[in-house]
């Protein structure tokens, strides 16, 4: 029987913290493709039109919510939130949930500053296929901050 879509939260691990997440999964039988959505600093914009759109198209979305943010543990810290997007990625790709993720069709869509934990996380992971960059870092020189930046 296909799997009938709908929203689920999710709470999984990154590091210590227990990070939340909201999955739309799409309907229909056997691995679809996935897209996580990085949110930018908090604030009112999940993505959520996306990810209902994203649904409808066959694809599963999970929107992360970075620790520190919307109810995930930890501190909101933006050199971590590469680690955030790749926790979610292990979630995705291990869950026993009743729909499964197709592991060679994998992208990450970042929106302002999650842009750049997109992009880093990619970097970093080659089961991320692809990434969208929405009113992203320009400057690919600033991808790599320092710590001093943060401080």
């Amino acid at each position: 029987m296909p799997y009938a879509g709908g929203v689920e939260s999710l709470h999984f691990l990154c590091g210590n913290d227990q990070v939340v997440g909201v999955m739309y999964p799409a309907v229909g039988d056997g691995p679809r493709p996935a897209l996580i959505l990085l949110h930018g600093i908090p604030g009112t914009e999940k993505n959520v039109d996306i990810a209902y759109r994203l649904r409808e198209l066959g694809w599963h979305s999970l929107i992360l919510h970075f620790r520190g943010a919307w109810g995930s543990a930890g501190d909101y810290d933006m050199p971590g939130q590469p680690d955030d997007a790749l926790a979610s990625l292990d979630y995705l790709l291990n869950s026993r949930a009743e729909w499964t993720v197709d592991p060679s069709h994998i992208a990450v869509l970042g929106y302002s500053i999650g842009s750049r934990a997109a992009l880093v996380a990619a970097y970093r992971d080659p089961r991320i296929g692809a990434v969208i960059s929405v009113s992203g870092i320009a400057d690919f020189e600033e991808l790599m901050l320092s710590q001093e930046f943060f401080a």
